[in-house]
């Protein structure tokens, strides 16, 4: 009779066995399965996900090479989240599975279920209760025990000015390629989330570096220098019976500042209809007049140079529509990093793939793209800001026990994405100089163009001048780009549409008389300047009707400069159009403008002058008797308000500000008198930088108020006869703090309350 074999032998037979079955299993069964088949085997069910997680524990043996990393104290902000048991498991139990319990399903929106927690930041001083819940569409925000969160802050009581707050798994935004993409963005003039890197601690277990950034919200436009009124569009997170960019797939989307029914969205309505039911000629008239073109083309850039088409068809799109504008633009949304790959535009959206269909505009894009990619600055730029993050976060990550990857996987995926982003920045070169498009694919339009409510008028921004002239023979065409509207009285009926890439001159001694809600809303640059022996004149053709004229308005005329002189603009009111609310009865939206010795009175709407986006010079104008603000000057950059009156004779309103200020930058006002005003001479609000010099504020409720995050840098001025000298507060929490100023050589004079501050630490006198 033999004897058995050896302990020995048997323990190294199952040492073979333990170490050999991977591979078998790798070779024989995984490398045979295809890609959805693999995602359901090691996440996409209860057993294949545990084991996957404890394989990646197990294989973070390797990491004790970077001990000494453990021991080192964060650099980053550490959140602490307490959830109870119960509230876990209900979070947990919302992941939706199969009726066979073995499945894991994609997180749709209807199972995106918040529960009870704890928030506790020390750096912060902040400790309250919060809402949370697991976010991301697929299991692999879910891969291990760390998951991907979204957290709710309670709305009296915001977190760094936030109102929500995502915690990404930064493995599945290829550790330092999204930030990389905002960086971008943010070079090319495309508003795109912000990242930062966070520790988080949940139930007292270190869970590691997460990338954290600002969900899309009102907050977010407010603080990002926009109207945060403003529509910000995404793919909802489920099953689409049809594509979002199509006319039946309209309730794909989800508007997530207001939450509105998208299938009532005259915006949307007016886009799809434009993708799906126009002819290339129509559609090729139309696209520049409700969608950014440049906007397109930079972010079509973003993906080439991230080798992606993630966003696509069929989902990660984001839409924001900007109501200063009237136009869409397209957001960059986890575009993450790939290598090269032979650019495909069948990949793309079906907005884009129609945009770029077309000679001209595919012709802008590479355009767009040579002056970026044969400019090497442009990637030394890039990787700098590349390795100092990664340079950076690599002590965090190698102490972060908790992430998905080994140290060693760690550090080859950002080397390689480093790689891609070389060979990226070289391959779209290649693209432009290989790629063509003579003849555009002909479109057969799937139905009858109709615009939704408020866009009727849409078409006419982009009519010819000859059309344009047969329906206004009021004005004359000078040449193939330029309109006159020539001297003498003229009655404006109804509301003219002056079309995109002419220019109309206004002539000396114009009288335009506008009938009762009428208005001129240009869309081409204008100049008007009169003389003081002739001026032009907007007036209400009748005053006594009871209703006010509309506006007059320029818009999107961007580089081209607006010139007026001696306007005397009095009693118009405000209007709706083409997707843009004009507040003012002289609006000038997304426009450089030079306005000399204007006047602008009784108006009957928000404010008499209204000046959003691009730039202002006002040179000795008057702004007076108007029952609400003078001038509102909103997100404007390089501008002017230099010696101007602006005062109120009327029975003052408590909501009437002579100057209202709303993130502006670069921006001065000087050597003027305001008085009189029922609320406040001059506001400074949203993160406002504001310089302002040589100024008398008088008989105002408040003389200065500084709100928001705002400052002020005062000058040589006096501050008197008004109820609070100086104001100081915070009006919006997502500012965090009140209003600054610095009060140099300024006195407040017989104000019944010189200073009226939250914080008085804010305020430097000199």
């Amino acid at each position: 009779m033999k004897s058995p074999l050896p302990h020995k032998y048997i323990a190294l037979l199952l040492i073979v066995i333990f170490v050999s079955l991977p591979i078998f299993f790798k070779v024989l069964v995984y490398d045979n399965l295809t890609s959805a088949q693999r995602s359901y085997l090691v996440m996409g069910n209860p057993i294949g996900y545990r084991i996957t997680a404890n394989w990646h524990s197990l294989q973070k043996i390797a990491n004790i090479v970077h001990l000494p990393y453990w021991l080192r104290e964060t650099q980053l902000p550490t959140y602490h989240i307490l959830i109870s048991p119960k509230e876990y498991n209900e979070m947990d139990d919302a992941i939706p599975r199969a009726d066979n319990g073995l499945s894991f399903g994609d997180l749709t929106d209807n199972a995106k279920h918040y529960v009870k927690a704890n928030f506790y930041d020390k750096e912060m001083n902040y400790d309250d209760d919060i809402k949370i819940r697991l976010r991301g569409l697929k299991q692999n925000n879910r891969y291990s025990m760390k998951r991907a969160y979204r957290i709710k802050f309670p709305k009296n009581n915001y977190f760094k000015g936030q109102r929500a707050l995502n915690l990404f798994l930064p493995y599945d935004r290829a550790y330092f390629s999204e930030p990389l993409v905002s960086y971008r963005a943010e070079k090319l003039g495309l508003f795109a989330a912000q990242f930062s890197f966070v520790r988080a601690h949940i139930n007292g277990r270190n869970h590691g570096v997460y990338l954290s950034s600002e969900p899309w919200s009102k907050q977010l436009l407010s603080k990002r220098l926009m109207v945060d009124t403003n529509s910000i569009y995404t793919n909802k997170d489920g099953k689409l019976d049809h594509s979002p960019f199509s006319v039946k797939g309209i309730t794909g989307w989800r508007d997530v500042i207001t939450d509105e029914d998208p299938s009532l969205d005259a915006r949307l309505i007016t886009l799809l209809n434009l993708i799906e039911n126009t002819d290339n000629e129509t559609f090729y008239q139309l696209a520049p007049t409700l969608v950014d073109m440049e906007k397109v083309y930079a972010w079509q850039m973003l993906s080439l140079l991230s080798g992606s088409d993630h966003q696509d068809n069929l989902g990660n799109s984001v839409l924001l529509f900007r109501k200063e504008t009237g136009l869409f633009e397209f957001i960059p949304w986890d575009v993450n990093m790939y290598p090269p790959s032979d650019y495909d535009l069948s990949k793309t959206n079906a907005l884009a793939k129609r945009i770029l269909n077309h000679p001209d505009f595919y012709d802008d894009l590479v355009k767009f793209i040579d002056d970026y990619v044969h400019d090497e600055t442009q990637l030394e730029d890039d990787l700098q800001f590349y390795d100092d993050m990664a340079e950076r976060m690599r002590p965090e990550f190698y102490a972060d026990q908790a992430k998905l990857h080994t140290d060693q996987r760690f550090d080859k995926e950002v080397a390689q994405d480093r790689e891609n982003i070389i060979d990226n920045f070289h391959a779209t070169r290649d693209f432009i100089k290989n790629h063509t498009l003579s003849d555009p694919t002909p479109f057969e339009p799937l139905g009858v163009f109709s615009p939704g409510e408020g866009f009727e008028r849409l078409a006419d921004i982009s009519i010819s001048i000859e059309e344009f002239i047969e329906q206004n023979p009021l004005f004359k065409k000078i040449d193939e780009e330029t309109l006159q509207l020539p001297r003498g009285t003229h009655t404006i009926k109804g509301t003219v549409i002056v079309p995109r890439a002419l220019r109309l001159i206004i002539e000396a001694g114009v009288t335009l008389k506008f009938e009762d809600n009428a208005s001129l809303i240009s869309y081409s640059p204008v100049t008007a300047i009169g003389t003081e022996a002739a001026p032009i004149f907007f007036v209400d053709s009748t005053p006594d009707s009871g209703t006010p004229w509309g506006v007059f308005a320029v818009i999107n005329t961007k580089d081209e400069l607006n010139e007026f002189e001696y306007l005397r603009v009095n009693g118009g009111s405000a209007t709706h159009l083409n997707g843009v609310f004009f507040t003012s009865q002289f609006s000038l939206h997304n426009a450089h403008s030079t306005v000399h010795e204007s006047d602008f009175s009784e108006c009957q709407s928000d404010d008499a002058f209204h000046a959003i986006l691009g730039s202002v010079q006002i040179s000795n104008s008057r702004f007076f008797d108007n029952p609400s603000d003078g001038i509102d000057v909103d997100y404007v950059s390089d501008s002017l308000i230099t010696g101007s009156h602006f005062f109120n004779n009327i029975i003052p309103t408590d909501d009437g500000d002579a100057v209202d200020f709303s993130g502006v930058r670069r921006t001065r006002l000087e050597d003027s008198v305001i008085e009189l005003y029922g609320d406040k001479c001059i506001s400074a609000g949203e993160n406002s930088i504001l310089d302002v010099a040589r100024v008398t504020l008088n008989e105002c409720t408040i003389g200065l108020a500084l709100k928001d995050n705002s400052h002020v840098n005062i000058t040589d001025s006096f501050i008197q006869n008004n109820d609070i000298g100086v104001a100081s507060y915070m009006k919006k929490p997502e500012f965090i703090v009140p209003g600054s100023a610095t009060i140099i050589q300024t006195e407040l004079i017989n104000n019944d309350l010189e200073l009226d501050l939250e914080d008085p630490s804010l305020i430097t006198q000199e």
